[in-house]
């Protein structure tokens, strides 16, 4: 029977055995759309939660299973999951803002010299499209 418990904590086992520097490194390449971020932060809040939920003790026997050192490293696993995704989300955001910046930038400098001739004219008029 206490096997049987211990092995009711598997179903979280991902948490904790999987690489998440690894994981993040093929996730970041994967270059996934921001709804797909969304739905792996909120499963990972969700499972958080689940955690949370989850007895703190547990009485088998004459056994008595205190299980709140698990639930505590569980539940710090599931928010290392968070951070690193909302991390990498913020890195992708940081580097797209950095590239509408240098557009910017590039197409301010552009507008603001007086055009030579007329395709040099028609090239400014088309760049605001």
């Amino acid at each position: 029977e206490l096997q049987k418990y211990l092995t009711y904590w598997d179903k979280y086992r991902p948490l904790w055995e999987m690489d998440k520097s690894a994981f993040i490194r093929r996730y970041a390449k994967a270059n996934r759309a921001l709804s797909q971020y969304d739905m792996d932060i909120s499963r990972y809040r969700e499972q958080q939660g689940d955690i949370q939920a989850e007895d703190m003790t547990n009485s088998i026997n004459f056994i008595k299973i205190d299980c709140n050192l698990l639930k505590s490293a569980l539940i710090d696993h599931c928010m290392q999951w968070q951070n690193k995704l909302t991390s990498l989300l913020n890195q992708n955001a940081a580097a797209e803002l950095e590239e509408l910046q240098q557009m910017f930038a590039k197409h301010s400098a552009t507008l603001t010299a007086k055009p030579l001739n007329l395709d040099e004219l028609s090239e400014k008029i088309h760049l605001k499209d």
